[in-house]
């Protein structure tokens, strides 16, 4: 008997065991969506202007979302566009979320939208609705037959070409003008510059051979270079006095051409060709002449130079 009885109480449990999995989901389901009607303010609405709707759903928090196909840019159906969802919550909660809605819809003649869904979480149970809004109006922009023609096409007259050849021909020519003026202000300038400055060489030989010999024995040169100097500037300074090529004659030639001289003392040309005997030495020979030998040459030229600041003039018929 007790076999009986607990054979009976499993089959029993076996049996409400699916029962009692269906009650939680019983208890779970949503409930079914509210019909939420929208409110249309009255008016002619054509194709494609915005139709303000007014949606307004009961709200007991301020902490809430909503969830549904009520969003800027979707679709309201094949017809109909969402243009603006502005939401307005309430002062004061309990209170009524309002919905301002702009739809546009793209058909003429008694347009009925499908109904909306729209879900709005709060902190308990969400509550479902389907927005739906009463049928409406629409008409064309234009009534039928009385649209205007559409203008006949004119035939655009083609631009003119650009005379680009007399554009290049006229931007060549005023390059050329532009260089020419260049080139007369170039010379006119030049002209009016200063010439060069005469050189004392030139203009007095006596004061450029004094500032020659003391610039040489002054610097700090090599013997070679420094004789080989003033061999040369005296050469120089010879021929520009008299006339007679210094420059090319030889030590010797140098000699014979003072010897013409009458009223040159044989003093003075026995320093200078002392001197210049010196400046072939150091010259060719290498020769390194001491300090008091040099100071003794400085010496021998200054009084040269000073006697032959009047030469006197060769005597006539001498070779």
């Amino acid at each position: 008997m007790r076999a009986l009885r607990r054979l009976m109480l499993t089959a029993g449990v076996a049996l409400l065991a699916p029962l009692a999995s269906l009650i939680p989901a019983v208890k779970a389901a949503a409930p079914p969506a509210k019909a939420l009607p929208a409110r249309v303010a009255p008016g002619v609405y054509h194709l494609g202007s915005k139709i303000p709707f007014q949606i307004i759903l009961p709200l007991g928090t301020p902490a809430y979302f909503l969830e549904g196909d009520l969003v800027e840019g979707a679709g309201w159906g094949p017809d109909a566009r969402i243009a603006s969802v502005k939401q307005s919550p309430p002062t004061a909660f309990p209170g009524s979320l309002v919905l301002d809605v702009e739809v546009q819809v793209f058909a003429t003649g008694a347009v009925a939208l499908p109904p909306l869904p729209l879900t709005l979480r709060t902190g308990g149970q969400p509550q479902t609705f389907k927005i739906s809004v009463p049928p409406m109006a629409i008409t064309p922009l234009l009534p039928a037959g009385t649209q205007p023609e559409p203008p006949a096409a004119a035939v655009l007259a083609l631009p003119r070409p650009l005379p680009w050849g007399w554009f290049l021909l006229a931007l060549a020519g005023a390059l050329i003008a532009a260089a020419m003026g260049w080139r007369l202000y170039r010379r006119r300038k030049l002209a009016e510059l200063p010439g060069p400055a005469p050189s004392l060489r030139d203009t007095d030989p006596d004061r450029w051979i004094l500032d020659e010999v003391n610039s040489l024995f002054l610097a700090s040169l090599q013997p070679e270079e420094r004789y080989t100097k003033l061999s040369r500037r005296l050469r120089d300074y010879l021929e520009i006095k008299t006339g007679q090529p210094f420059l090319e004659w030889t030590t010797s030639e140098v000699q014979r051409g003072l010897a013409r001289m009458d009223g040159l003392p044989s003093g003075l040309v026995t320093d200078l060709m002392g001197v210049l005997a010196l400046c072939d030495w150091a010259a060719f020979a290498r020769y390194r002449p001491e300090r008091p030998e040099e100071d003794d040459a400085k010496v021998r030229t200054l009084r040269f130079l000073a006697a032959f600041r009047s030469p006197p003039e060769p005597r006539e018929g001498a070779a």
